[in-house]
């Protein structure tokens, strides 16, 4: 099974995304954590694997998640890969 392409989780400093990293990271299925501060770019981060976690969405990603919205898929929805 190929490695699913890595998530963006994004919000404020102080809004809990490093907190539920291990949380999120198992319930979307991704192998590693990356907390991230300041990313401008794509380029800059891993295709595949991780959580990645900023507190700014980077230009041009498509698989991105607001901390709110992540949290509301891990106390509302079943386990597994958000994106299709």
């Amino acid at each position: 099974m190929p490695d699913k392409k890595s998530i963006i989780v994004y919000g404020p400093q102080g809004s809990g995304k490093t907190r539920h990293a291990e949380a999120l990271r198992k319930h979307f299925a991704l192998a590693t954590v990356l907390d991230c501060e300041d990313i401008h770019g794509v380029q800059e981060l891993p295709a595949t694997g991780a959580l990645i976690l900023v507190t700014h969405v980077p230009e041009r990603t498509r698989r991105a998640l607001h901390i709110d919205e992540a949290l509301r898929r891990l106390q509302h929805e079943p386990a597994g890969y958000p994106f299709a």
